[in-house]
């Protein structure tokens, strides 16, 4: 027999969620405010973990900022050297 269990975590596309070891598919509860998790009734060990959505592009972009500042200074430095 299965039940829904409503979570308070807001819904999110990064979450992972096994149930007993078993991958679950988490759905959106009150427009994206809740979350909620079809399972076996009886007790059960749930597992969430979050990976931020984006996160890797973002560190790609900050990285790619720092080192073009870097370069604009060194180049720069190098010009006003010359003079």
């Amino acid at each position: 027999m299965t039940a829904t269990l409503l979570l308070s975590v807001p819904y999110d596309e990064g979450w992972n969620v096994t149930v007993n070891g078993t991958a679950a598919e988490l759905t959106p509860a009150a427009d994206k405010g809740l979350s909620s998790l079809n399972m076996q009734k009886g007790a059960n060990k749930i597992v969430m973990t979050y990976k931020t959505p984006g996160a890797l592009a973002g560190l790609a972009v900050s990285l790619a900022t720092a080192a073009a500042l870097v370069a604009a200074g060194l180049y720069a430095r190098h010009k006003k050297s010359r003079r």
